[in-house]
């Protein structure tokens, strides 16, 4: 069994500063070269693990192929009662929502969202600008990912285990149905500087992503969202085709479609087209992306991922479009890679079983996860295998929230970190404070200790229902705990502005430290009014003294009375 390893958290109360803190002010060529990213710390599946061991991945999802390698896919999901599976649906491709497949069943849909075409058009991408030391780059957009090409036929036939691959299908564009919420869905998109040169092969991928699902002949209910800004290095490789969905039958009979080719989890391209790999590359150093989006309203409630330092803007365009802004910096994630004889972990590490021979991937993000993490923790080495780089934004899906940071009709917040390993949730709210936890392993990759950063976005109107607040200004204090009690030194932020609350801290240390944040304000306090809500003022006196009361049911103080 591997020892514990030392590991320094410590315990702080700080009081957040009215100023942002600021990036480098090194200055940049917004059109250098890219580098390619290592990636040489990725296995490929379960290869190379033997039937003793068993070997563990911490990683960010954000490494994961899109399902079709960048395209878009729309399915029916028809049920068809089988032998011992009376619950059985089928799903079947369609080449558009009105496919007769899709026209009258319901429907699931995976939609990477297309570069804008006219200034209010519904789920698109509006621009891409990059920022460096009052420096700033407006790209132009180049081109999709070209899924054109001959489908490989040779994917047909029976497997080893069974099933029958009975269709291969092309990946298509298809048009959005605004009048169901229905988005369009199309290939991810590549920018460059207007100024880069016509024979550039790097490019800044745009993938931003919905899925859900659509009962037949109603509005879509979308189930998660997606934003990555990805550096790439475009190759000639003859090896690589088009991706391609592929429709399988199971030996039950039961149907189903999935990709193939376009993008492989532990390969050096993160997409592949006809001729071509795309290669993921390093962010230029001290740069700051600014992607705008016209997004449905469907898009609400909270975001989470890795973008440093966030903003976000919100401007309402009409009733069921609004254009987001979220621009910050992308982020340096640490990945740990460990080997463990099956035999010396103690049972139960592994929530799916302590058996050798298999490769667990643990993604960044969630509860479950994170429990999982905890467990593995003691045995993990005290530093890194690797640091890659993100800029990435995804939904929450979380039903246990406090009614202040809850909405179906708006975004609420968004939460950032650079830890290893994060809840993936919406701060929860408990006795006052908006609690976060965060893991990881005390070093980088170079043995310096890893300095975490964590940044906090929320609307002001959530804060002000939390905390039963008036519209004057609040202060914050940090806290980053653990059982330990040590004190330690972090950098922290707070602002307000255009409607929004933003909060950092920065510059603290691992292994599990929850952070909690605690807003105040010396001002007399309103009722608590879910999102939404509207105030009245009223004027209260008593003698000479004069108070404005706002609330969305104002009652004067004890001892005044309404004017």
């Amino acid at each position: 069994m591997r020892s514990k390893k030392l590991i320094t958290v410590g315990v702080a109360i700080l009081t957040f500063s009215t100023t942002l803190s600021q990036s480098s002010s090194a200055s940049i060529d917004l059109n250098q070269t890219f580098i390619p990213a290592d990636n040489s710390w990725i296995p490929s599946g379960n290869e190379g693990v033997d039937p003793e061991t068993t070997s563990y991945i911490v990683n960010d999802s954000f490494v994961e192929p899109w399902l079709t390698g960048g395209g878009s896919n729309v399915t029916s999901m028809t049920k068809k009662p089988l032998p011992g599976n009376p619950d059985n649906i089928d799903q079947l491709y369609c080449a558009s929502y009105q496919d007769k497949e899709c026209r009258s069943s319901d429907l699931f849909f995976f939609s990477v969202l297309p570069v804008c075409e006219n200034g209010n058009s519904a789920d698109c991408i509006v621009s891409l600008n990059l920022q460096n030391s009052g420096k700033e780059d407006e790209l132009a957009f180049k081109k999709y990912l070209d899924f054109q090409g001959t489908i490989d036929e040779n994917l047909l036939g029976k497997k080893p285990w069974g099933a029958e691959n009975i269709a291969v299908h092309q990946v298509l564009d298809f048009a959005g149905e605004p009048s169901r919420d229905l988005p369009p869905g199309s290939r991810v998109s590549l920018w460059q500087s207007k100024t880069a040169s016509e024979n550039s092969n790097d490019f800044y991928a745009i993938a931003i992503t919905m899925k859900g699902q659509a009962k037949a002949g109603k509005d879509s209910d979308l189930e998660s969202f997606q934003i990555s800004i990805t550096p790439v290095i475009e190759r000639s490789d003859s090896n690589y085709f088009a991706p391609i969905l592929v429709s399988t039958q199971e030996k039950d009979g039961h149907i189903g479609v999935g990709g193939s080719g376009g993008a492989a989890w532990g390969q050096k391209c993160i997409y592949r087209t006809s001729g071509k790999c795309y290669v993921r590359a390093e962010f230029p150093e001290n740069v700051t992306l600014k992607l705008k989006a016209n997004l449905s309203s469907s898009v609400t409630g909270w975001l989470h991922g890795r973008i440093g330092k966030p903003d976000i803007q919100i401007k309402n365009l009409s009733k069921r479009i609004n254009q987001v802004t979220i621009s910050g910096e992308p982020l340096k994630i640490p990945i740990e890679v460990e080997d463990f004889k099956a035999s010396s972990l103690p049972k139960g590490t592994s929530p799916f079983g302590d058996q050798g021979g298999i490769r667990w991937n643990l993604f960044a993000d969630g509860d479950f996860r994170f429990t999982w993490f905890e467990k593995l923790l003691p045995f993990l080495d005290d530093k890194a295998d690797a640091v890659t780089s993100a800029w990435s934004l995804r939904s929450v899906v979380s039903s246990n929230l406090n009614p202040c940071l809850k909405s179906s009709t708006k975004l609420v917040g968004l939460v950032t970190t650079n830890a290893m390993m994060y809840n993936g949730e919406a701060p929860k709210f408990e006795k006052g404070f908006l609690a976060y936890r965060v893991a990881g392993l005390h070093k980088g990759t170079d043995n310096e200790v890893w300095r975490g950063t964590y940044d906090l976005v929320m609307s002001s109107e959530s804060a002000r229902c939390l905390y039963q607040f008036s519209t004057a200004p609040v202060s914050a204090t940090i806290q980053v705990v653990n059982s330990g009690g040590e004190n330690q030194v972090s950098t922290t932020t707070l602002s307000e502005k255009n409607g929004w609350l933003r909060l950092g801290a920065y510059n603290f240390t691992f292994s599990s430290p929850t952070i909690k944040v605690k807003l105040t304000q010396e001002v007399q306090k309103i009722s608590s009014t879910p999102l939404g809500f509207k105030q009245t003022t009223i004027k209260c006196v008593k003698g000479k003294q004069v108070k404005s009361i706002t609330s969305a049911k104002p009652v004067c103080p004890k001892g005044f009375k309404k004017k």
